[in-house]
């Protein structure tokens, strides 16, 4: 496929166990312009991500239509919705983002 990483959004205590690293280590930063967190990046070849650098923004594909989703839900049997431990984590994990330095910058 061509790939040469991966860049994803996700929880660092688990995926840097899987080698994945803070996005900011290849200066990746989220469409605001900040470093995040859960902001990840695997390199899939030894430097592929070197001097890389740019802003992650997610697929519109990832979005969706309230109406069509409430849609969706009907055909599945009544549930109470609610939030889970972990994902109240993850949503905080996704908040912390901070702007990069420029005393920092070369």
């Amino acid at each position: 496929m061509g790939f040469r990483a991966v860049i994803i959004q996700g929880d660092p205590r688990f995926y840097g166990r899987l080698g994945f690293r803070c996005g900011e280590k290849y200066d990746l930063t989220n469409a605001e312009k900040q470093f995040c967190v859960g902001l990840m990046a695997y390199q899939l070849f030894e430097g592929a991500l070197d001097g890389a650098g740019g802003c992650f923004s997610e697929s519109e594909s990832f979005g969706f239509a309230e109406e069509a989703l409430a849609e969706f839900d009907t055909s599945f049997p009544p549930k109470e919705k609610g939030e889970s431990a972990f994902q109240s984590e993850f949503a905080v994990l996704l908040s912390l983002c901070y702007a990069k330095d420029p005393k920092y910058t070369s």
